[in-house]
């Protein structure tokens, strides 16, 4: 029979299952919404916030209540622990999401004519950053956690391919660019913010299937010197 906390702790995976959920649904439609100019999905990106806000409330008590009542230890303390860090982690994505979002309304109502290639690059690997740290945490699979890692590199070189695709566009026309290329720019920062939290939940994957907090590490530089 199930005890108190094993239920518990399922619940609370539920939970965070059907925030990474959305959150996921959330950068999709942000990023489909950019390339399509559909102002329908802008709009639910915005809406969808609000429900990640919500789960993230929801997760951060059910953790509170976890350790109150029950006093984890070892793997499940690392569960719960890990939870209420990655949570925050999901709602700044979920933020971020929103932040293009709004950028893309702009954009729309300027009536853009630039859709840079680098930044469609950029979107989907930070997508799929996200969606490799998100199975990563949920499976313990710090293999793949460290290929997250070793991502983030990647989205910040196609940053500053962006910016200099962008750049390119100003010195063409400046005239009939430049309104665009501020939210465009902006939009790239927001997709460079969303790597660098996929990243975060990468790093706690670490911490809850080996306990080992790597945290400001150079975790792949070390594995470097390990296997010479």
């Amino acid at each position: 029979m199930q005890s108190r906390l094993q239920k518990e702790l399922n619940e609370l995976k539920k939970l965070l299952h059907e925030m990474s959920d959305k959150v996921e649904e959330s950068i999709s439609k942000a990023i489909e919404s950019l390339f399509n100019k559909d102002k329908k999905l802008a709009k639910e990106v915005i809406e969808l916030d609000n429900v990640i806000d919500r789960y993230e409330v929801n997760i951060e008590r059910k953790c509170i209540r976890i350790i109150a009542l029950y006093h984890p230890e070892a793997s499940d303390l690392r569960l719960v622990m890990g939870a209420y860090k990655v949570v925050s982690d999901y709602e700044r994505i979920g933020d971020e999401a929103e932040n293009i979002a709004h950028r893309v309304l702009e954009l729309i109502k300027e009536g853009y004519k630039i859709t840079p290639v680098q930044l469609k690059y950029m979107a989907e690997t930070v997508k799929d950053m996200v969606d490799m740290a998100t199975a990563a945490f949920f499976d313990g699979d710090v293999e793949l956690a460290k290929k997250v890692i070793e991502k983030d590199n990647v989205v910040d070189e196609l940053y500053h391919s962006v910016e200099r695709e962008l750049i390119t566009y100003v010195l063409e026309d400046p005239k009939e660019y430049l309104r665009e290329i501020f939210p465009l720019l902006f939009i790239a920062r927001y997709l460079e913010r969303m790597g660098d939290h996929a990243e975060n939940i990468a790093e706690f994957t670490f911490y809850t299937s080996e306990g080992e907090w790597i945290r400001h590490t150079p975790i792949l530089e070390k594995d470097d010197k390990e296997s010479n």
